[in-house]
């Protein structure tokens, strides 16, 4: 890193601008899914929302939508223990 001479700010912006934010992880499909099954689009909606502009800040996005899985989707299947095989 040092070598290509380039300041730390200049590197980290080039990353923040091929790195979004806001990616539709897993749980966060899963949560939306089933509360359209329940006939609620409102999570759906808000989560496309924040996903329209997935490299822009978002101070007023909930932070769930930039967080890790909470830890009882951990091993919930088809959330984040996913099989390989088909």
């Amino acid at each position: 890193l040092r070598a290509d001479g380039k300041p730390d700010a200049e590197r980290s912006a080039a990353q923040d601008a091929v790195n979004p934010k806001f990616v539709p992880r897993q749980h966060l499909l899963y949560g939306a899914i089933a509360a359209c099954e329940r006939g609620d689009t409102s999570e759906l909606e808000a989560l496309m929302e924040v996903l329209r502009r997935p490299f822009d800040d978002q101070p007023d996005a909930d932070p769930k939508y930039s967080a890790l899985p909470p830890a009882e989707m951990a091993k919930k299947r088809g959330v984040c223990v996913l099989s390989c095989s088909s």
